[in-house]
């Protein structure tokens, strides 16, 4: 009787282990946007680094959610690394408007670049362009940085812009949440998983 109380024991233990190893992680929710742990993009698969919410003025604005090849905590690194990336923004309010989003965007690559963006200004301009279209609840911005091909905006799933590849602006468009000066201090430490 014992034995086969404990053989009992060792089998749901172990069907108990089995289940938990292959139930779906669950997606990460901030505000109610759900953020999956892990996406495909083109050959390559993306890790949630972190995600948090902008907020200005005591109103919640955006989820934003940054992806990367390997997660890491150094703003520096990521910034200027020549992988892959991703920035998810989730629009949550209906205060975001194509022009105060455009004028927010130029703001923060002129704090990320510490108002030296004469080089990239063509590329600053043809990337705010992406936001020239209506902007509303719920609408998801995708800005992915490849090698080789540059930076790409989607909107819901939609290409709207693409920019060839430069450092220079690759650096200074992550810089807007991870610089020194970043849009919002919180959601850098978000971003950054910590």
């Amino acid at each position: 009787m014992r034995k086969s109380i404990k053989r009992f024991k060792h089998l749901f233990c172990l069907v108990s282990l089995l289940f938990l190893f292959n139930f779906p992680v669950k997606a990460v929710n901030i505000s109610g946007v759900e953020l999956k742990e892990s996406i495909k993009l083109g050959g390559h698969q993306l890790h949630l680094n972190g995600a948090g919410q902008r907020s200005k003025y005591f109103f919640d604005l955006y989820v934003a959610a940054l992806y990367l090849k390997s997660k890491s905590t150094d703003a520096s690194a990521i910034i200027n690394a020549n992988e892959t990336m991703m920035i998810q923004l989730h629009v949550i309010s209906d205060l975001i408007t194509s022009e105060n989003l455009r004028l927010g965007t130029k703001e923060g690559f002129d704090k990320s670049t510490h108002n030296h963006s004469e080089d990239i200004q063509e590329q600053i301009d043809g990337f705010l362009l992406a936001f020239i279209e209506p902007i509303k609840m719920h609408d998801v911005f995708e800005i992915v940085y490849t090698p080789e091909k540059g930076v790409a905006v989607i909107k819901n799933r939609k290409l709207v812009k693409q920019l060839p590849e430069n450092m220079a602006f690759k650096r200074a468009l992550f810089g807007i949440w991870l610089s020194d000066v970043p849009a919002q201090a919180s959601l850098k430490k978000r971003l950054l998983g910590k």
